[in-house]
């Protein structure tokens, strides 16, 4: 075997080896945050779990800023060149006292003012809590990149793991004993703190190391463009929610009842774009690599295969949420909260429309382009305000799914082009249409199948076996027509076997 053929190989085992491991750490964190979202209106009332879901979104906005942009930019500068880890690590951890430490302190002083700004002096002591987590999340993001840089995947699975399972006992545990909206924020700061406290452990020291340090200027000039391009994006996750809150209602616990449907029905939905997170943090690092090394082909078939499946991947979760949307909320919830059931049906391809932009920026960030993707989201988040604003008032929360969705397809649409422009690679027009046959495939025979296939038993049990039963018959419908359609060929199934055997 060639050397070339062997580090193909080598590649290929890297890669699938890292899907499993942060697919699995991903769908954890999925796990354990969906116990949180479950959990959480049974120990607390809908207007406190509205704030909960009101202040998670604001504080959310600032961590996943500092946390990707962190682990990002780390992971980057560490992966063009691994003698240099260590060093990079240590010059990032100082570099983010300072960063995150200033945007804690603004936060923290600022709460009265956001509280005032969504009409409720009730935000401001939890808004204050909350500062507590963005300090240590984004030091906790230095050693994720550190181990993704280095495509250490598996010992970032397990810090992940281990951060989920803190976040979700401490929410619980402490709101449990609470019975407040405090209680769990306070509880989500301490598992912050704890996961940091750890995180070197699971680290550990990199081999073969030299002394030297990266350009602090190179590396703020790429971190501060990603920052800005993660935070816009982010703020079009959260704008529909924020807005709700703003002009949903002159009434502040009617505000916060309907943000706190809002907020269950879009964790739903949410599934969809976690589904496919742990893609982007596989290709990150690859795709930096060889854009470094200036590798066109191979960069070119990455973006070709990562659009391809991950268009796939979440247009059958979209699909399942959207086509069971009551009677998914009422399961996971209970039948208060099916008041979002039209909302969600619309708000499950916004999800995926913005997993599809979060793919993309990340295609375009990780090659070098982090003012690209700010652009994007800059101009897709002017967009999402201004329909959601339109129709928030006119149509409530199904406004505000409307509007998230019809923002995110534009989103979609400016980075398909500007990627198509500059590698010549993307969605593969053919791929869209077969997805979308199979897609109405899977809605049209969920209108046909009768609500109760099953009826051997009662109440919330069989609910649920024929909510499984539906899905089961629409996924299975779902890869029939994609077969039919030879989107699913011997290649894919192939490709599946040599992920389960790594």
């Amino acid at each position: 075997m060639s050397a070339s053929n062997q580090e193909k190989d080598s590649l290929v085992k890297t890669i699938t080896q890292g899907t499993i491991y942060i697919t699995a750490a991903k769908l954890y964190f999925i796990v354990s945050s969906y116990a949180i979202y479950f959990a959480l209106p049974r120990l607390i009332s809908s207007e406190l779990f509205g704030i909960y879901g009101f202040v998670i979104s604001i504080v959310s906005i600032i961590n996943v800023v500092l946390v990707t942009g962190t682990q990002q930019t780390v992971s980057k500068f560490v992966s063009e060149d691994y003698s240099k880890a260590d060093s990079i690590k240590k010059q990032a951890l100082k570099l983010q006292t300072i960063l995150a430490g200033t945007i804690t302190l603004v936060y923290f002083f600022s709460a009265p003012l956001i509280a005032n700004i969504f009409n409720d002096p009730a935000l401001t002591r939890p808004l204050q809590i909350s500062a507590l987590i963005p300090m240590f999340y984004s030091l906790y993001a230095v050693y994720v990149g550190y181990l993704n840089g280095q495509r250490k995947f598996l010992p970032q699975a397990i810090l992940d793991c281990t951060y989920s399972t803190l976040k979700a006992a401490g929410i619980i545990i402490l709101a449990l004993i609470t019975s407040s909206v405090n209680g769990a924020i306070f509880g989500f700061g301490v598992a912050v703190i704890i996961a940091f406290l750890l995180a070197p452990f699971v680290s550990g020291q990199s081999t073969n190391q030299e002394k030297g340090k990266i350009s602090i200027t190179t590396f703020l000039k790429f971190q501060s463009e990603l920052l800005g391009a993660i935070l816009v994006s982010n703020l079009l996750q959260r704008a529909d929610l924020i807005l709700i809150k703003k002009y949903i209602s002159t009434d502040s616990v009617i505000a916060s009842q309907m943000a706190g449907y809002y907020t269950a029905l879009m964790t739903i939905a949410g599934v969809t774009y976690q589904a496919i997170v742990s893609v982007a943090f596989i290709i990150f690092p690859i795709i930096s690599k060889a854009s470094f090394e200036q590798q066109k082909d191979e960069v070119k078939s990455y973006i070709r295969q990562t659009t391809k499946y991950t268009f796939m991947l979440m247009a059958l979760s979209a699909t399942v949420f959207s086509s069971n949307a009551r009677v998914v909320l009422e399961v996971l919830y209970n039948k208060e909260y099916t008041i979002g059931a039209e909302a969600l049906t619309i708000a499950a391809y916004g999800l995926m429309f913005f997993g599809l932009i979060y793919i993309l920026t990340t295609i375009i960030s990780s090659s070098g382009k982090p003012r690209v993707s700010l652009i994007v989201a800059v101009i897709t988040l002017a967009f999402s305000i201004s329909i959601n604003i339109l129709l928030i008032p006119k149509y409530g929360i199904i406004g505000a799914a409307s509007a998230t969705t019809i923002a995110m397809f534009i989103g979609v649409l400016l980075a398909s082009i500007y990627i198509y422009l500059t590698f010549k690679a993307c969605f593969n027009l053919k791929s869209v249409i077969s997805v979308s046959i199979a897609v109405i495939c899977m809605y049209l025979v969920n209108n046909i199948l009768p609500d109760m296939l099953i009826n051997l038993f009662s109440g919330k049990i069989n609910i649920i076996i024929n909510l499984m039963f539906h899905i089961g018959i629409q996924t299975s419908i779902y890869l029939i027509a994609l077969i039919i359609t030879r989107e699913l060929t011997s290649y894919e199934f192939n490709l599946i076997r040599k992920v389960i055997k790594a």
